[in-house]
């Protein structure tokens, strides 16, 4: 399941990168020329964090689809009787990251919302749940898939760069 993240993660940073390449030469069309250019530079400001915001939306994507394979299988397990509000906070322990509830609505089938839970009071509760078998392998493959997350540069940076000369 790491290895299918990953792939899907490439996917979405290369069409992060391709619309990236479109708005760099949309606005340099529009801004030209683009040396010393304030309207540029403005224009570019805002797309590199677009850029930034695609690709930690792509790291999000391929985090969820892990967590997303792990949740039948917490949701079926007999000795985790836990509510749904016990399940983001358990996988959001784990993973380090924060699991939408509507993430988990339907995928995570657990009744018991008002009870009392001691996973919120009592520690020894608490790491009980967080070291069973399948938050250990989720917390696992979820580090697995972190390491693996290559640093990406654009692909076709020099294409990029020969296509703004024409605008200088």
């Amino acid at each position: 399941i790491v290895k299918e993240a990953l792939i899907l993660q490439l996917h979405f940073v290369n069409i992060a990168y391709e619309k990236y390449n479109t708005e760099v030469i949309t606005a340099a069309k529009r801004c030209a020329p683009t040396t010393h250019s304030k309207d540029f530079d403005e224009a570019m400001r805002s797309i590199k964090a677009r850029l930034s915001g695609r690709k930690a939306h792509a790291v999000k994507v391929a985090r969820s689809l892990i967590i997303e394979d792990y949740l039948p299988s917490l949701s079926d397990s007999k000795e985790l009787n836990m509510s749904v509000r016990e399940a983001i906070s358990a996988i959001t322990i784990s993973c380090g990251r924060c699991v939408s509830k509507t993430k988990l609505t339907g995928l995570f089938n657990r009744s018991g919302e008002s009870r009392y839970s001691p996973f919120f009071t009592d520690e020894k509760y608490k790491e009980s749940v967080l070291s069973h078998p399948l938050f250990v392998a989720l917390k696992n493959d979820i580090s697995e898939l972190n390491a693996a997350i290559p640093h990406t540069t654009n692909p076709k940076h020099e294409q990029l760069i020969k296509q703004l000369e024409q605008y200088k």
